[in-house]
């Protein structure tokens, strides 16, 4: 029983450190708009995601899901943070060029290089946002969810992103990452999320990318707040506010006029 309390505290105090890391400030300028939602599959998850600005031009937003739900994937979460935070300090220090894709190629080496255990992965998508040109350049390690961008007029493109996840059971010379583009224009808003809320199944049928596509193309000028509720109470009713299989994790950004 003592145990039983123990782990409870620690559960709960790791919830809490989890809870701290994740962003709190939306206002990046008065152009972009942001909504999020993330829910745990249990007292504490496995997926994560930030966006911050790194200097007064650029902008960098990723999102991750890792193995595991609860302290194990909050320290591996917790990891990430700490590494890309370093990375993104080190290279501007150095007069770097940001490149999404070296970034999660330099993190990749160092997750390997740090020996995790094999079953031990990361899928990790980021992306860097020029403030002044709004082009979005972004990579992925082995996020299988698309991403979905949207204009007012209800044209919507699914754009996938892929790629493998970050393991120490994958040698570091298979991995090809690569930069893709995307032009962040006025009107458009960008949905991520992670596979937790596609792949949660009822009655043998899965929530899917469909409802989200529906919901983006009938969107218009609504807010992200309220398109992030719209999706989130189709999701609620098609699981009937059970416990879902995984953590939920959703978030969007749009460009204003």
């Amino acid at each position: 029983m003592q145990n039983h309390h123990c782990n409870e505290h620690l559960l709960k105090n790791a919830k809490k450190l989890h809870q701290q890391f994740l962003p709190k400030n939306f206002n990046i300028n008065d152009e972009i708009s942001f909504a999020s939602f993330y829910k745990p599959a249990e007292i504490i998850g496995g997926d994560y995601f930030n966006f911050f600005k790194i200097n007064n031009d650029q902008m960098v937003l990723y999102i991750s899901d890792v193995s595991g739900h609860g302290i194990d994937g909050a320290m591996l979460n917790i990891y990430l943070k700490t590494t890309i935070d370093f990375l993104l300090y080190s290279l501007q220090e150095k007069g770097n060029k940001l490149a999404p894709n070296k970034i999660v190629k330099q993190i990749t080496s160092k997750f390997i290089g740090d020996q995790f255990e094999g079953d031990y992965m990361i899928c990790l998508f980021l992306a860097i946002l020029d403030l002044k040109s709004f082009k979005l350049t972004y990579a992925s390690a082995g996020f299988q969810t698309p991403m979905i961008v949207f204009s007012e007029d209800g044209l919507v493109e699914k754009k996938e992103i892929g790629g493998l996840p970050i393991s120490t059971a994958i040698p570091l010379s298979l991995y090809d990452i690569k930069n893709k583009e995307l032009c962040f224009c006025e009107g458009k808003t960008i949905v991520l999320f992670t596979d937790g809320i596609v792949e949660e199944e009822r009655n043998g049928k899965l929530f899917g990318t469909g409802t989200i596509v529906k919901i983006s193309e009938n969107a218009g000028r609504k807010s992200p707040e309220v398109i992030k509720q719209e999706i989130v109470d189709a999701f609620n009713q098609f699981t009937k506010d059970k416990l879902t299989n995984d953590d939920i994790t959703l978030v969007l950004l749009k460009r204003h006029h």
